[in-house]
This record gives structure tokens, C-alpha cells and sequence, in this order.
């Protein structure tokens, strides 16, 4: 290319990148492009349009469509993938502008002695499950002019939003002639399935799996869409790939409508694993769909949303495998320890593997929320959304609602049988040992990413136990953590107390059986903004249960102490008012265990009848349920409360105190004031119909002792 051309062609690419850097991916990655072989010509070709021909393959660009001159070439690579059925090399014409768009003809010259032939479109995209550029061949439709087959294709320009990536602005295509191959169609008509002749029943299993996986994907409770892909079928080619790949699904950076899967075909007859990949890169398919980035970018960047979109694929195998939700991919192998690390914000050096390993969580929400949040997920990533905010947006949660109970279910390995004692142990977890009675506290202070799990090995000497010994976790300063507490031996492990703050009672008896501890402690805790670590404090302790010395309780002292906060500036605050109660009429304390119930009437007339029990933790924490029904001569009050795991917080004149100030600990609350015409109800966090409520928390005070 002269200096000249030169300077236009920079000058064009230097255009393209201002015009569309507005929505230029994050981050795009495509470490090595593929090589696409020898260069046999080359030509620049401007806004004149003009013809590119190398050893019987040519190229005609239409005038008008280059608005500045491009050097193309033409190179040819041996087609190794159709082992032995190739008629030639596989010609390629490189360099076509990303931005290309309107139409563009190929043509290939076929060699005399063929008498039956089938002619395949190549590009070269970038595919998940290859993590990095392959080549694709899908069968394609000609014309013969001559000795030549002619393909004519129409590249559509990008639509408004986001736009290519500056790290290339390129692309390829081309054509290759093979003999031997057939065609069937699925039947459902949604795969065209190419393949060589002798494999014409590997070919019909995989057309049914195929068809399987995308009617059980396109149907409730998952409803995924496929409005976006207007062209039918999907070309489905088998050939030979390397010995260890099943399939991959590849885009195309002619569009939706384009895209197409590849399968290996020495793997037809290991029907579990080809049904599995079957099920896996079609998931890759659906997900093409919800990516809001531009067919040029889709077929040739690293998706933003690579781990979720391996977890959601790794997931969808079970949906059509013979053993059901407790198919083990073999994808998860050497990533079972993946969801430990957390941090869904940050991007993982290994997106692939991650999201293998997190392909748990997706199993998790389908199974505890239902099938339907899977393609509300994607959804959300439609619009925009990062992984780990498409999650939370889906949900309409947040992940201290549910990721610490998600972690503590999959340590037990009831969410995947693959995550052993061995793996858990493997992994080396940091372990404290009780020597003697005097040793009963372990002091931790560790620094968390969000969202991060660490497991704790616990040895417990028999001479630090007695017959009420208890072992416990909880935070010096409780917040966004999640403790489970499991037992485990040589024939395995179990989840025996979690929460936020668990406590295993008779401690003893499990250490005389041979039994260990592992204690699991997530930080529950993401924001948007933030991926910083923070420092938890907390303990693990050997105890025995407190119990009921003293203990004070008055209504009255409540009056001031069950707030509805409001949203709005200031936060202002609401108080329900209660009248001081007479002493009640029932107290029973039984160790760690009280009751008590009332029925009568305060001093300023209104009747009470209600009941308040609690419950004291190994660990000093307390449960409570109260309920209260307050007649007066304008309304009735039915109020009622339960809270779990309260810290104790100091110690008073009375014994220990304890405090439920936060929503981490009330786990139900119901307040209605029924008047004549009207009433005011408070359920949960939301306050209507007069109010709209940010946080409901609960303080009341009851002292103990030993």
C-alpha cells in the first residue's frame, strides 16, 4: 500500500473508532486471532469497487461500499477439520472492514473431476467453549456460473447502540469445496445437520438431542427467546476438531441469522457427553441472542458476560441428561473450589473455568426461585447489566438474602455431588485446634472480597469438651456474614447448624464418634461500586448454653422501641405507641427456655392478651417470638414479632442484655391498627397504605445471667 493509501486508511480506522467509541465494549478480548494461511494475492480495492482473484477464488466489492482504499488479500489454509474430504484448501479473503455493509459475491472455482460436491461458508469467530478463534464451515447455497460456484451474501450495517471493539477492525470469509457430505433436517426443522456420509446415525441422535434441549429451553418454566433469529434452520455441520473438544457453538459476524454449531465427529458415539454438548453450546446459541453487542463484536470479542454464560451453559446439561439435576458435567472438573473465590464484580483471569465452577449458583436459583429467573437474567444482561447486577436485578434480591445459605449448601455437597470431602480437604483450609477447657475462643480476623467463602478446619481435643460443651461462630461486629457450621469423618460430611451466628450443642458426643469440624464463613456483602476486600472479626468458640437467671420484661418498656422508619429525607422516624403493661400473668423458665403470656389491662384501659417466648444460644445469641392483641375503644392492635440469632450486645445490672436493632436478625414482623373506617398495617419492610418504608427494625431488652 502506498503512503498515501496508508494515510487514508488510518484516517479511516481513527473516524470509525470516534464515531462508535461512545459504546465500545469493556475490556473486549481476543488475545490471538487465527491464522487464516498463506497469502497467495493481494489487491486495494476502494471506493470504486473491484475484483480480487488468487488460484480459481475471487472477491468482487460493489462500488460505493469501501470509502477508502483497503488493501484485502486472499490466502489459503489447509481444511484439516474435513479429513480427507476437502477438494482443495479453504480460500479466504482477509481484511474486510468491520463496518462493511451492503453486498459482496465469492466465487470458487471447482475442480473438473467433481461430480458431486458441497460448498461451505468459513469465517473465523471467536467461541466460548474454544476460548479464542476457530474456524467455522456451514453449508451455504450457490449458483454455478461456469466452472464456478458464486455466493452472494448481504453484510447488514450496524444498528444504533453499541458498536465495535478499536482492537480490530477486520474480518474474514470464506468458501471450500467438499465431497461426501448430506444433509437431514431436525424434526422440528430448527437444525440442518451436514455431515459425512457414513455417519448418518450420529447424525440423526444428535439432530433429536438438539431438538430436546431447544424445545426444553424455549418452553416454560424457562420461555427462552429466539425473536432476534429470523433464518431457519441452524446449520449444524460435523467434522473432525481436536481429539478432546465435543462441539463449539460459533457466531457470525454476518448476524443472528448466521450463526451455527459444530460437532466432533469421533465423539457421535459417546452419547452422554455429545447429548450434554449438545445441550451446552445450543445455551450459547440463546445467550448470543440477549447480547446487546453487534454482530461484528458477538462473533469476534470475548463476551463480557463469559463466566455467567459458561455457568448457565454448564447448568442447562442436567435439563436433558438421563440422570437429571444430578448429571455431573465433566466441565467441573479441577473447578469445584471456583465459587469460593467470589468476587462476581471483578473479572476472572479465568472467565471459562469460573464460571464452570459457578455453574452451581445457576443450578441454585433455578431450583430455589425457580426456571423462569434464568431468562429474566438474561434479560437483564439484554439491557445492559453486568453479571453479577443481572443476578441481583433478576432476583430482585440482594446477596445477603441468599448467597451465604447458597455456599453453605454447596460445601455440604447437596447441590453437587463432585464437591467431595477430599476437594474440600484438598484445598488445605486453615485449621485451629481446642487443646484443654481453658482454650475455648479462636480469635479470627481475615480480609473478604464480596461475595468470598473461606472454610476453617476445627480439631477439638476431648480434655477442652465437657457434657454441655457447644461449638459456635459468630461476628465480634455482625453485619453481611454467613457462618455454617458441618461435621465430617472418613465416610463424609454434613451441614448440622448455619445462620448468623450457629451453634452446635453437645459438642462431645460427635468428637467421641470420631467426628471433625469445618466451620464455612461467606461475606455476604456486594455492591456496585465497590469490589474492595473488607476485614471480618469473628469467633469461633467452645461454650456451654446460658441460662435464665433473671430475667425483666415489660411491655411498657416497648412503647419506645418499635420504630417504623419512613422513607424520604431525614429518614424520619414513626413510633408505635403502647401503653405500660400490669406485670404478666404467666412467667416459666426452664434453663435456657422462657414463656410468658398476659391478659389484662393496662393503666390506661386497654386490654392486652398476648405471649413473648425466647430461647438462649450456645453462643449467647437469643431467638424470640411475641405477639400481642391491644383492645381500646378506637381500634385494635395485633402486633407480632420473631427474630433469630440476636447477639448479645453488654452487660447490665440485671445480667447480659441483648438488642434485635437489626433487620439481619427480624425475620418477621406484623403490626394493623384497626379503626372504624380504616386501618394502618405494617408487614415486613413495606408500610401501607400511608407510608413507604426504607427499614422496620425491633429493640426490646431481656437479661440473663449464668
Amino acid at each position: 500500500m502506498g503512503k498515501l493509501n496508508q494515510f487514508f486508511y488510518v484516517l479511516f480506522l481513527v473516524c470509525l473508532f470516534m464515531l462508535t467509541g461512545c459504546g465500545k465494549e469493556d475490556n473486549p478480548d481476543n488475545p490471538s486471532p487465527i491464522n487464516t494461511g498463506n497469502i497467495i494475492s493481494k489487491k486495494t480495492i476502494g471506493p470504486e469497487g473491484g475484483v480480487l482473484e488468487g488460484n480459481g477464488f475471487s472477491v468482487t466489492i460493489p462500488p460505493q461500499l469501501l470509502s477508502v482504499p483497503v488493501e484485502l488479500t486472499i490466502s489459503k489454509l489447509k481444511a484439516e477439520a474435513m479429513d480427507g474430504q476437502a477438494m482443495s484448501d479453504i480460500y479466504f479473503v482477509n481484511n474486510l472492514p468491520a463496518s462493511y455493509s451492503g453486498g459482496l459475491t465469492l466465487s470458487y472455482e471447482i475442480p473438473s473431476n467433481a461430480n458431486d460436491f458441497s460448498l461451505l461458508l468459513c469465517e473465523t469467530p471467536w467461541a466460548p467453549s474454544a476460548k479464542g478463534e476457530t474456524i467455522s464451515y456451514r453449508l451455504t447455497d450457490y449458483e454455478m456460473n461456469g466452472k464456478s460456484a458464486v455466493v452472494n451474501l448481504q453484510i447488514s450495517g450496524y444498528k444504533s447502540g453499541k458498536e465495535i471493539e478499536d482492537e480490530a477492525t477486520h474480518f474474514s470469509l470464506g468458501l471450500l469445496a467438499v465431497s461426501g457430505n448430506t444433509s437431514i433436517l431436525s424434526s422440528q426443522g430448527h437444525f440442518k445437520i451436514t455431515f459425512p456420509v457414513i455417519y448418518e446415525e450420529g447424525a440423526e441422535k444428535l439432530a433429536d438431542y438438539l431438538e430436546q434441549a431447544f424445545q426444553t429451553m424455549t418452553q416454560p418454566p424457562y420461555s427462552l427467546s429466539v425473536a432476534k433469529r429470523t433464518r431457519w434452520p441452524i446449520d449444524v455441520t460435523i467434522c473432525k476438531l481436536p481429539s478432546t473438544v465435543f462441539g463449539y457453538f460459533e457466531a457470525s459476524v454476518l448476524g443472528d441469522n448466521y450463526a451455527s454449531l459444530l460437532f466432533n465427529k469421533d465423539k457421535l458415539n459417546d452419547e452422554v457427553n455429545l447429548k450434554a454438548t449438545a445441550t451446552h453450546e445450543l445455551m450459547h446459541f440463546f445467550q448470543s441472542l440477549y447480547d446487546p453487542r453487534n454482530r461484528f463484536s458477538k462473533a469476534k470479542f470475548e463476551s463480557p458476560t463469559w463466566w455467567l454464560d459458561e455457568a448457565t451453559a454448564v447448568w442447562s446439561e442436567e435439563l436433558t441428561a438421563t440422570q437429571g439435576a444430578s448429571f455431573i458435567s465433566a466441565a467441573r472438573l479441577g473447578n469445584e473450589l471456583q465459587p469460593y473465590a467470589g468476587n462476581l464484580s471483578v473479572k476472572p483471569d479465568e472467565p471459562q473455568n469460573f464460571g464452570y465452577g459457578m455453574s452451581v449458583m445457576i443450578k441454585y436459583i433455578a431450583k430455589n426461585f425457580g426456571g423462569s429467573y434464568i431468562r429474566s437474567i438474561y434479560e437483564k444482561v439484554a439491557a445492559g447489566s453486568k453479571p453479577a447486577d443481572a443476578v441481583r436485578e433478576a432476583l430482585g434480591k440482594f446477596y445477603w438474602e441468599w448467597y451465604g445459605q447458597f455456599m453453605a449448601n454447596y460445601t455440604s455437597g447437596s447441590l453437587s455431588s463432585d464437591l467431595t470431602l477430599s476437594v474440600i480437604l484438598g484445598s488445605k483450609p486453615q485449621a485451629y485446634k481446642f487443646e484443654n477447657s481453658s482454650d475455648t475462643v479462636k480469635a479470627i480476623s481475615l480480609a473478604f472480597n464480596p461475595l468470598e467463602t473461606k472454610l476453617f478446619k476445627v480439631q477439638i481435643d476431648e480434655n477442652a469438651l465437657d457434657d454441655e460443651s457447644s461449638l459456635g461462630v459468630s461476628s465480634n461486629n455482625p453485619g453481611y456474614e454467613y457462618y455454617a457450621i458441618y461435621k465430617f469423618n472418613n465416610s463424609g460430611i454434613e451441614k448440622i447448624a448455619e445462620g448468623a451466628s450457629p451453634t452446635v450443642p453437645n459438642v462431645k458426643e460427635g468428637v467421641m464418634q470420631g467426628y471433625q469440624y469445618l466451620v464455612m464463613v461467606t461475606n455476604t456483602e456486594y455492591s456496585t461500586t465497590s469490589s474492595s476486600a473488607r476485614t471480618l472479626d469473628f469467633k469461633i468458640r467452645l461454650s456451654q448454653a446460658p441460662v435464665f437467671r433473671k430475667f425483666s420484661f415489660n411491655l411498657g418498656v416497648m412503647s419506645k422501641t418499635v420504630y417504623v422508619y419512613q422513607s424520604g429525607p431525614g429518614d424520619s422516624t414513626i413510633a408505635a405507641q403502647w401503653h405500660s403493661l400490669d406485670i404478666p400473668t404467666t412467667i416459666n423458665i426452664n434453663g435456657n427456655q422462657i414463656s410468658i403470656s398476659w391478659n389484662n389491662v393496662d393503666y390506661g384501659g386497654e386490654l392486652h392478651t398476648g405471649t413473648f417466648t425466647a430461647s438462649l444460644n450456645p453462643d449467647q445469641s437469643m431467638n424470640y417470638q411475641i405477639h400481642d392483641v391491644a383492645t381500646n375503644s378506637i381500634a385494635v392492635t395485633t402486633y407480632s414479632s420473631t427474630g433469630y440469632n440476636i447477639p448479645f450486645t453488654n452487660s447490665g445490672w440485671w445480667g447480659k442484655e441483648w438488642s434485635g436493632e437489626s433487620h439481619l436478625y427480624i425475620k418477621q414482623f406484623d403490626m394493623k391498627q384497626q379503626f372504624d373506617t380504616f386501618y394502618i398495617a405494617a408487614h415486613g419492610v413495606y408500610y401501607s397504605p400511608e407510608y413507604s418504608i426504607k427499614t422496620i427494625t425491633i429493640r426490646f431488652n431481656t437479661y440473663a445471667d449464668k
